[in-house]
């Protein structure tokens, strides 16, 4: 169980040994990761049938975060054509959607209810590209940070996805590049924070404004608490708030050079929020186009990678996104490559579910995984 707490504690995705949480009765802070992480080595590259391992306690919530990214890259095929003004196609597309959430399973619980927000909320967006008059709700004022365990964190997941989906444009892109609903529209600078903090696994939710949680955890070196990592991070945001936008790339690509020289293992984290910072920053000044190129850093996938549900169709939720605000004619095969994602990962849990393997521990490859098709950053 203390296993499945800490896994539950990271994903986000962060390995438990990265982290640094209130000390547990009896417990400490956890240790650090080397060089050569462990808990990763010899991961097959693929879908793992284990919900434990994607920090969750059972298939119903990996369903779930899946759910989401679904609906997120399907309702913005369904923007695309709102905004080329094929309305009676985006309607269609809105009812895709809601057919292909509504044969999701549904659990009891907060995945449950979720799963029921995204069905009502594409099935709403149909009528309304059909000329039904529904008005939108105003943004709520939600606190990221309200929850004190992990059925706390899912009732926050709940409330968030309601107060998103009441409130958003279905003809319009109109999330924040970060958290939601947190407006950093007119930031547009790199800060000490945004480059040091933890990242989510998820970076539909620290990128592209999905409802969530923000991360739960602070890594135990080269956090934001960490002296000794803090003259870095002030320097490397020095140095990107110098560069130019044409420049920002390059300079992000030199600071991840520098962290892979580090020994410890949850070095990728810190490089992912890096990266993930600059999507943000470059996709808030506009420059679509240049966090297109970012975000491609991060494939081919890493080992790490491979404890996020579905993270394959994260990256292409997010690159379809900066595509179609970028007005690029490949946005649309991006986010339908994204929805494919979603689906393929949502069948591999039916088919866990269908045929459960033995329990495995954590970082390890379960028995008959099938090979790697992508090969791991050497970090």
């Amino acid at each position: 169980m203390r296993a499945l707490i800490l896994l539950w504690l990271a994903c986000t995705c962060a390995d438990p040994e990265a982290l640094r949480t209130e000390p547990e009765p009896g417990g400490g802070a956890h240790q650090v990761i080397p060089p050569n992480d462990p808990h990763r080595e010899g991961h097959p590259g693929g879908f793992v049938p284990n919900p434990g391992w994607y920090g969750e306690p059972g298939w119903a919530e990996v369903r779930m975060r899946v759910a989401g990214h679904l609906s997120t890259a399907g309702r913005d095929r369904a923007r695309l054509a709102a905004i080329s003004g094929e309305r009676e196609r985006a309607a269609a597309l809105y009812e895709e959607l809601r057919d292909q959430l509504s044969a999701i399973p549904r659990a009891e619980g907060a995945a449950g209810e979720i799963l029921d927000l995204l069905v009502e909320a594409a099935d709403r967006d149909a009528r309304r590209m059909r000329g039904e008059d529904i008005p939108r709700q105003a943004v709520p004022d939600v606190d990221l940070d309200s929850f004190e365990d992990f059925d706390a964190r899912h009732e926050l997941r709940v409330s968030l996805w309601s107060g998103y989906l009441a409130s958003l444009d279905p003809a319009a892109f109109d999330e924040p590049w970060g958290y939601w609903p947190v407006d950093l529209g007119a930031e547009s600078v790199f800060t000490v924070d945004g480059v040091g903090a933890l990242p989510t696994g998820d970076s539909l939710i620290d990128v592209a404004g999905e409802p969530g949680p923000r991360a739960i955890g602070k890594l135990a070196v080269m956090g934001l608490d960490d002296p000794a990592h803090q003259g870095w991070l002030e320097g490397a945001v020095q140095r990107l708030n110098a560069a130019g936008d044409e420049q920002v790339v390059q300079e992000i690509r030199a600071l991840v050079s520098e962290l892979e020289q580090r020994p410890y293992g949850s070095r990728y984290y810190n490089i992912k929020q890096l990266r993930n910072e600059g999507v943000r920053v470059l996709a808030r000044r506009g420059r679509y186009d240049l966090a297109v190129t970012l975000l491609r850093d991060n494939t081919p996938l890493h080992d790490h990678d491979w404890a996020c549900p579905n993270r394959e169709g994260i990256l292409l939720a997010i690159e379809g996104r900066l595509l179609a605000l970028a007005g690029d004619s490949g946005a649309e095969e991006k986010l339908t490559e994204a929805v494919q994602a979603s689906l393929t990962f949502l069948d591999a849990v039916a088919r866990a579910e269908e045929t459960p393997s033995a329990p495995h521990t954590p970082g390890t490859a379960p028995r008959n995984a099938p090979p790697s098709t992508r090969d791991p950053l050497p970090r």
